[in-house]
């Protein structure tokens, strides 16, 4: 199986929990990759068999301008 996180982040905490996210799921032995959405092309995404988004909010969970 193959997973792919695709992340957005300001400060750098959802790349830290999508890249904890990335490590457990190695550990159950499923080919992992991370990477900022910025990079992420959706072309590439049909080849994984589970997509994880993450996104950063703000407050009390509110999206940023720039992911609506």
């Amino acid at each position: 199986m193959k997973a792919i996180i695709v992340y957005g982040t300001c400060s750098g905490n959802t790349e830290l929990v999508s890249d904890a996210v990335a490590e457990g799921l190695m550990e159950s032995e499923i080919e992992t990759v991370t990477v900022r959405g910025e990079q992420a092309r959706a072309e590439s995404l049909a080849s994984y068999d589970l997509i994880i988004l993450a996104c950063a909010t703000w407050n009390v969970g509110q999206l940023q301008e720039y992911y609506v």
